[in-house]
């Protein structure tokens, strides 16, 4: 998973050093017709290969978030309704919290954006669990959900929940 993380920003970076080495020229090629071909094949060549690296990008976005909701649910299989849980420190029902934790799927977007933020951790197994809830601006009963384990997940959420369990968690 961290190699394809590697990946996702090794990617990024080409694209933007691929696109900044396209644009002027496209430009060139567009603004001066009288250049010679070579011109014109390398705005094409370099066009592709920026078209290609940016499909890519989200290519591997997707597949990244898709793993690591595979990994998380199957975390979440593993750990025993009796192991320690806290939501924003709070102690809470591991068993409950599972449960909830379960329903974790993929949703798109609806023009909202994450606004409060429910730190949930889980210690059992010999192991700790983390991830982060923010809850949806628009949609009050769902939560974005970050995996603070790789980096594009902690930054950009992989998953949705729906749910209610959180509401006696919302800070007044």
């Amino acid at each position: 998973m961290e190699l394809l993380g590697f990946l996702l920003a090794f990617n990024s970076v080409l694209c933007v050093i691929s696109l900044i080495i396209t644009i002027p020229i496209i430009a060139i090629s567009k603004t001066r017709k009288t250049l010679d071909k070579r011109i014109n094949k390398l705005a094409v060549i370099s066009g592709s290969i920026t078209a290609v690296m940016a499909i890519s990008l989200f290519s591997l976005d997707s597949l990244q978030k898709s793993l690591v909701r595979d990994e998380v649910k199957e975390i979440i299989a593993k750990i025993s309704f009796t192991a320690d849980a806290k939501v924003n420190g709070r102690t809470v029902h591991a068993g409950r919290l599972l449960k909830e934790l379960e329903n974790i799927r993929w949703a798109g977007g609806h023009n909202s954006h994450p606004m409060e933020s429910y730190n949930v951790q889980i210690k059992g197994n010999g192991t700790v669990f983390e991830i982060w809830l923010r809850r949806d601006s628009k949609r009050k009963n769902e939560f974005w959900v970050f995996y603070p384990k790789y980096y594009n997940t902690r930054l950009n959420s992989f998953a949705r929940l729906k749910t209610t369990y959180f509401n006696k968690f919302m800070k007044r």
